[in-house]
């Protein structure tokens, strides 16, 4: 063995000592690189050795020359392993950077958009309008609301229809059609029995250019209200009252008993039938009882519970009241009401000429009183009953 394999084996074994101590200390320099200099100031330097400091660019150019070479090349360098060479440090360093850069820049904008979308009505950024209402589009809306193509906002003036408690020219329970105008003049309270059911027609309207006339078989709903009162006249011995008041729209689909002209055109109307009005848990199918039977006091009284039948009637209002009699308190024997109705029921007819022809949609304000003692007989002209409406829509 000569003297050169033995220096060889020497300094191979004083490189693995020492790359054994900086793997437990994990130490590196002062800039984070590792110096192959430092390292070879450890060994002996041999006459036959290059006296130049090697670097990684040099060690790896002198791994294709002699296996000598070879023999001196510092360990794999891994990144994360506690030792990094200068230039692998140095790009990697920079790829990090440029990562997290467009990574925050990415983040952040996203971040900031979905913010904005979240909390449209606490954002006002700069130009005035919110968030949301630039992004909105001009297609037609999908909600509940499907009637014309036409946007109602975009339709003509807005007309109205007054009625009131003595309009008793459409009677919302019949199929009669009727060219007369239904305005008539309000006189005094109508009077309503304690049990007896009333009906008023709020929409009918005529065919024509008129201000409470329509033009063509639809108009557009979009609010109603409804003002009056209604007392019990009955004096310190009459009888006290339930009352409940009702509005609602007639769907369509149905049609009234013992009349001729149910349909129009083969399509049923929307009539109001107090026949088919309630529902009851079990799913039947029962109406207002108004006889003077045995037993009918007690179903008139059960039918102030009773939910509305939904599958021919859309509830714009139910509230119910009581009404004593005069002589027990003042204010209990006298009601006032106002109901206001935002709308979005739209109206069809079936004839153009007829008020009353109403396919979908016909407003029906519904009061029907019970006598709390369950009496079959009914007490006559006990409720007088004052009101007056006011239909809004927009027509063409």
């Amino acid at each position: 063995m000569d003297i050169d394999s033995v220096q060889d084996a020497e300094l191979d074994e004083l490189r693995m000592r020492l790359a054994r101590m900086e793997g437990r200390n994990k130490r590196k320099s002062a800039k984070g690189s590792f110096s192959v200099k430092k390292k070879l100031r450890v060994a002996p330097i041999t006459k036959r050795m290059r006296s130049t400091g090697v670097t990684p660019r040099t060690v790896r150019k002198a791994d294709t020359r002699t296996s000598r070479s070879r023999q001196i090349q510092p360990r794999k360098l891994i990144f994360g392993s506690g030792t990094n060479s200068r230039s692998a440090s140095r790009s990697r360093s920079m790829d990090i950077d440029t990562l997290l850069k467009k990574n925050v820049q990415y983040t952040q904008s996203r971040k900031v958009r979905h913010k904005n979308a979240r909390t449209v009505s606490n954002k006002m950024p700069a130009g005035g309008k919110p968030y949301a209402s630039r992004r909105k589009s001009m297609k037609k809306p999908k909600g509940a609301y499907r009637g014309a193509v036409m946007p109602r906002w975009a339709k003509g003036e807005t007309k109205h229809i007054l009625m009131n408690d003595q309009c008793t020219t459409v009677d919302p329970a019949t199929t009669h059609a009727t060219t007369s105008n239904p305005l008539t003049a309000n006189g005094d309270e109508t009077e309503l029995d304690i049990g007896e059911l009333k009906a008023w027609s709020l929409n009918p309207c005529l065919q024509g250019n008129d201000i409470t006339q329509r033009n063509g078989r639809s108009i557009d709903g979009t609010y109603l209200r409804i003002q009056g009162h209604i007392r019990n006249s009955q004096g310190s011995a009459g009888s006290k009252a339930y009352v409940r008041m009702m509005v609602l729209a007639v769907k369509g689909g149905q049609t009234a008993a013992n009349t001729s002209d149910s349909f129009v055109g083969g399509t049923p109307k929307a009539s109001f039938i107090q026949s088919n009005l309630f529902k009851k848990i079990d799913g039947s199918i029962v109406g207002f009882e108004s006889g003077t039977t045995a037993g009918d006091g007690a179903r008139r009284v059960r039918s102030l519970q009773l939910p509305i039948n939904k599958t021919l009637y859309t509830v714009l209002a139910d509230q119910k009241m009581q009404l004593a009699t005069t002589g027990e308190s003042f204010g209990s024997s006298d009601r006032l009401f106002d109901l206001k109705i935002p709308i979005k029921q739209r109206t069809v007819f079936g004839i153009s000429s007829d008020s009353s022809s109403f396919e979908k949609n016909q407003l029906v304000f519904v009061v029907y009183s019970a006598d709390p003692k369950c009496t079959d007989t009914m007490v006559s002209n006990a409720l007088p009953l004052e009101f007056e409406s006011k239909y809004s829509f927009k027509d063409f």
